[in-house]
């Protein structure tokens, strides 16, 4: 099976109501995400700080598809006054947290799920995956082949 490398838009950062498990210094985890939007050009697939967001009609199309390793939680979101001086309203859809469930590279030898994360925080998705995230939004998004 095929694989690439995605690096979607970052249209804004963790707010302040997110929640983070720290191991010493570094972040462990993000146990509950608030997305402040700075601006949004239009992406369903977003990432901040090794975070994922997708689209409510994205998540759908995952859910119905079937594919694996991947799982979804409520997000909080919100919105800066730089978004504001950039667009009039809130054009955004709902977003939810999109968890990737496993690493890729510790599963090198037996992959056979859809969605990975790679140890330095890149989303890894197989070419069935890319498939439906294309039927969505994504200009923004870099995509590249893992060899």
């Amino acid at each position: 099976m095929k694989y690439y490398e995605l690096e979607p838009e970052v249209a804004g950062g963790m707010g302040d109501m997110t929640e983070i498990v720290y191991e010493g210094y570094k972040m462990k985890e993000v146990t509950f995400l608030h997305y402040e939007f700075f601006g949004w050009l239009g992406d369903e697939l977003l990432t901040t700080n090794r975070c994922f967001i997708v689209s409510d009609s994205l998540m759908n199309d995952i859910i119905s598809s079937g594919l694996e390793g991947v799982e979804f939680r409520n997000i909080k979101m919100s919105f800066s006054m730089e978004y504001f001086s950039l667009f009039e309203k809130e054009t955004v859809p709902r977003f939810v947290e999109f968890k990737c469930k496993f690493v890729y590279e510790e599963n090198i030898n037996n992959v056979s799920c859809d969605f990975y994360l790679s140890k330095y925080g890149k989303m890894i998705v197989s070419e069935k995956a890319l498939s439906v995230l294309k039927q969505h939004q994504l200009d923004i998004c870099k995509i590249k082949p893992i060899d």
